[in-house]
């Protein structure tokens, strides 16, 4: 039996892993700032508290890949398939999200539970509310349905009336719960 990479708490700063295929790969609380992952497979890989400023994860399939409380500031997410990936307490700002898919994406607290009884995680979350953050990013063409984003920084977001929105979660400023294109959750 093969055993995956770990990477570990390794200073990755500008490595290139374009196509590799690291599935499952461990790259906890590595720096892999500016490193290059273009095209790679990385599903279910763990990025727990990893720092991705500015790398390229263009393209990149990220299926239930683990970016919790991970730094992807400034990253280029063009067309990268988070699909049910876990982001809780992730740092999106100002990254380019054209086209990246987060259809069923956990980017907050309320599913975090969830994450915990379905995957065998090593790392237990914190007691205190963890927000993510996609201030400032661009998410033209980004598929965000059926996302959790309640608590998710969404302000100076470029381009989200041009991102699919159907059945993605937000907490309003009264702190009511809504679910795009269905309204209020307790009117349902």
């Amino acid at each position: 039996m093969t055993k995956e990479p770990d990477f570990s708490k390794k200073d990755l700063r500008k490595s290139r892993f374009e196509g590799e295929d690291l599935q499952e790969a461990t790259f906890y609380r590595a720096n892999l700032e500016n490193s290059n992952f273009y095209r790679a497979n990385l599903a279910r890989a763990d990025f727990d508290e990893s720092n991705l400023a500015y790398a390229v994860l263009s393209n990149a399939d990220c299926t239930e890949a683990n970016f919790n409380r991970a730094n992807l500031d400034h990253a280029d997410c063009t067309e990268a398939n988070f699909r049910e990936a876990y982001l809780l307490g992730v740092s999106l700002e100002n990254a380019n999200l054209i086209n990246a898919d987060f259809y069923d994406a956990c980017l907050s607290q309320s599913c975090a539970n969830l994450y915990i009884e379905v995957i065998n995680w090593k790392n237990e979350l914190r007691g205190d509310i963890i927000h993510s953050s996609l201030r400032g990013a661009i998410v033209t063409g980004a598929d965000f349905r059926e996302a959790d984003m309640q608590g998710v920084d969404l302000r100076d977001v470029i381009g989200i009336n041009e991102a699919y929105l159907k059945g993605m979660k937000v907490i309003d400023p009264e702190g009511r719960l809504w679910i795009v294109g269905k309204g209020l959750a307790d009117e349902e």
